[in-house]
């Protein structure tokens, strides 16, 4: 079994996002064991996912209605196989708390069109809607 785990600031607009549009990737290609989590560096434990945030990615099937925050953790962190955060201050934070973390953690960003490792994904929160739906676009 495969262990993925997103991780934003608060888990309530990106990393949540990212693992609900990842869950659904999965699922309508057939993809079987793999695990799927998100978490926040300054999570709120227990706020739901950012009202945009689920407007945003309802058009692709994915439902963040359920989505409760979470704090990472130490245990999140061993648990998981590959961590996927959303800037350089993140991936910071993660290897700070667990420094044998290092060579699973990778920004987010990095995948996108132009493969910039460094690529760091922007905070929407408190934006507009035009913000929260280019995340998954692969908008700047």
């Amino acid at each position: 079994m495969k262990r993925v785990l997103f991780v934003c600031m608060g888990n309530i607009c990106r990393s949540p996002m990212a693992a609900g549009l990842f869950r659904k990737a999965l699922a309508d290609r057939g993809v079987d064991g793999v695990e799927v989590e998100s978490t926040g560096i300054a999570a709120m434990d227990g706020w739901t996912a950012e009202p945009l945030a689920q407007e945003a990615v309802e058009p692709f099937g994915v439902d963040l209605s359920g989505h409760r925050a979470r704090m990472i953790s130490e245990e999140l962190i061993r648990w998981a196989d590959s961590i996927l955060v959303m800037t350089p201050q993140q991936r910071d934070a993660v290897v700070a708390m667990v420094p044998e973390a290092t060579d699973k953690v990778r920004l987010l960003g990095a995948y996108g069109p132009d493969n910039d490792p460094e690529r760091a994904v922007p905070d929407p929160y408190g934006g507009e809607r035009h913000a929260l739906s280019g995340l998954h676009r692969g908008a700047p």
